[in-house]
């Protein structure tokens, strides 16, 4: 019997994890507020809150009330992110101000970032770049809304490359990145900033308020039945 509800106890640990924390896909953040004086965003994602400062350029919209930037849908669609952003929010960067800040009130695990227009086609000889306190890796990249076809009147194509693992660069480069690992802040500069570029995130998984109580639970759970043993 005690082995059993052992057993049972972990089986619903194990259960709560699964389907609170994984299988979900990406959730997209909704942006609800920013203000470009005092170089403030914030929002929330999955029921995380997500704040942000560091630099709100003029273009940044909100609460879905802007031009949805966010296509060719190929561009910002891959095998970890089968959807683009939900919303038109988008958080816009001028590459004039010092460091940009993202921090989430509790660890996501496996952030994406979407990334609009890093650089200009016409500017192919002095890339834009975003300079990340954490590695990354490209999913995807591609035109955007004002060169949907990926190639400018120039014949250049629009890129997003790495100079390395922590430097993203980009020539009128838009698409997708990815942030391994469980993750409470992201911090980056812009270089060789120039009009304007912009980022919304997304999280492969975050811990619902349910499984973390279902996960307190299962430890009381455990700690009773020691005691009890």
């Amino acid at each position: 019997m005690k082995t059993q509800m052992k057993l049972k106890i972990f089986s619903a640990i194990f259960f709560a994890v699964n389907l609170g924390v994984h299988g979900q896909g990406v959730i997209w953040t909704t942006w609800t507020a920013a203000s470009t004086n005092a170089g403030t965003a914030s929002g929330n994602i999955g029921g995380i809150n997500v704040s942000y400062s560091g630099e709100v350029y003029n273009y940044t919209t909100i609460n879905n009330q802007g031009i949805n930037y966010w296509t060719p849908v190929a561009t910002f669609t891959n095998s970890l992110a089968p959807i683009p952003p939900s919303s038109s929010d988008i958080i816009t960067l001028k590459g004039i101000a010092g460091t940009n800040t993202i921090t989430f009130s509790s660890p996501v695990n496996g952030l994406i970032m979407d990334v609009l227009s890093l650089g200009s086609i016409n500017r192919t000889n002095q890339p834009s770049t975003y300079n990340f306190s954490l590695p990354f890796t490209i999913l995807s990249s591609g035109g955007n809304s004002w060169v949907p076809s990926g190639v400018g009147n120039n014949g250049f194509p629009c890129t997003l490359s790495a100079q390395s693992s922590y430097i993203l660069s980009g020539i009128e480069g838009s698409g997708s990145i990815y942030f391994s690992g469980e993750i409470t802040s992201l911090s980056w500069t812009v270089g060789n900033g120039e009009s304007y570029s912009g980022f919304t995130i997304g999280a492969l998984s975050v811990p619902e308020p349910g499984t973390l109580a279902l996960l307190s639970l299962g430890g009381l759970c455990l700690l009773r039945f020691r005691r009890w043993k």
